[in-house]
């Protein structure tokens, strides 16, 4: 399984819309399989950067390929009215952009690997992959889904991960 990552994505950016960008004929992971990952900024919900789960090496490849020859045919890719540019990445770097608050570890693809704590430096030693605050929060949000739009959206449910 292979990521590639589209930076900067325009606010409001919906998984459908990100698929619709790569074409039909792309070969990212099934549906149920969360393909699209949607990174937003923590406090204020500013969307960053997706990121995208392709089935091969070769599959992410060709797709950045595919964007890079329209950019040499003067044809710029674009989500909604902003001009994007695509790049192959990791499940290391997906990883590291999901959990940015989880010091002290080391992603081997998808593994995390706890590093050993830093005897004076308690900042980067590991103490979990999400804070007791997110967690607070994701559990209400499970218990009141209504509460966040996101989660009864028309198109399904994203994969929304805070930065």
């Amino acid at each position: 399984m292979l990521t590639f990552n589209v930076p900067q994505i325009p606010f409001g950016t919906k998984r459908s819309e990100i698929i619709a960008f790569l074409g039909r004929n792309s070969k990212i992971l099934n549906d149920n399989q969360e393909p699209v990952h949607i990174i937003m900024e923590r406090v204020t919900s500013k969307t960053q950067d997706a990121y995208v789960e392709f089935m091969t090496l070769h599959d992410a490849a060709r797709a950045v390929e595919r964007h890079q020859i329209n950019v040499q045919k003067g044809r710029v890719s674009r989500l909604g009215d902003r001009p994007v540019d695509i790049y192959l990445s990791s499940q290391a770097a997906l990883m590291h952009d999901l959990f940015p608050l989880a010091a002290g570890v080391f992603w081997d693809g998808s593994k995390p690997i706890i590093q050993k704590p830093v005897e004076g430096q308690p900042w980067k030693t590991f103490k979990g992959f999400v804070t007791e605050e997110e967690m607070t929060m994701l559990v209400k949000h499970v218990e009141i889904p209504q509460r966040v739009s996101i989660f009864s959206d028309a198109d399904g449910p994203l994969a929304i991960e805070l930065r």
